[in-house]
């Protein structure tokens, strides 16, 4: 399979090809956007922690998202397009993570969806092959640059467990 494959496939505008490509996207930025909260002042001073609460929410958002792709990517025939979606899901997680902690979770959505642009658009070698940095590109069975996302991944999940996410809306942090 080509490397061009996916891109012609997205211009045929078949419905499983765009939802191949964006439901990664936007189960990622769902649960980055999950991981913020407006009542942080609220939560600072409870007695209730609310560490095992953020992260019980925190589990079920990653596991629900994981089965929904996984059985989305199990539609498609050709590849091994559930591992590809779920490499995606990954790589974006870890990128709205890191929104989460930089700007806000209601900017969640930002860093992924520009990253998944630029790796659209500009993913490119001179000789037609998909760049080192742009894994959204890559086809099933290209497998290819799997540890950046999933490293991404790991990493920015850590920062937000041990930093937590910044506080929503009217915070003073």
């Amino acid at each position: 399979m080509q490397d061009s494959d996916l891109i012609s496939a997205i211009g045929s505008g078949d419905a499983l090809v765009l939802l191949f490509v964006t439901m990664p996207l936007a189960f990622a930025t769902v649960v980055g956007a999950g991981l913020t909260t407006p009542f942080g002042e609220m939560e600072r001073t409870d007695g209730f922690p609310m560490a095992r609460l953020r992260a019980t929410h925190l589990v079920g958002l990653l596991a629900f998202s994981a089965l929904a792709l996984g059985v989305l990517g199990a539609t498609w025939t050709v590849g091994n397009v559930a591992g590809h979606v779920l490499r995606n899901f990954t790589g974006y997680a870890g990128l709205s993570f890191m929104a989460v902690r930089l700007v806000d979770g209601r900017l969640s959505w930002s860093l992924p969806f520009a990253y998944a642009v630029l790796a659209f658009w500009l993913g490119t070698t001179p000789s037609g092959q998909s760049a080192w940095w742009a894994w959204p590109r890559l086809m099933p069975g290209q497998e290819g640059l799997v540890l950046l996302p999933l490293g991404l991944f790991a990493l920015e999940l850590a920062i937000v467990v041990a930093l937590g996410p910044k506080d929503g809306a009217g915070s003073e942090e």
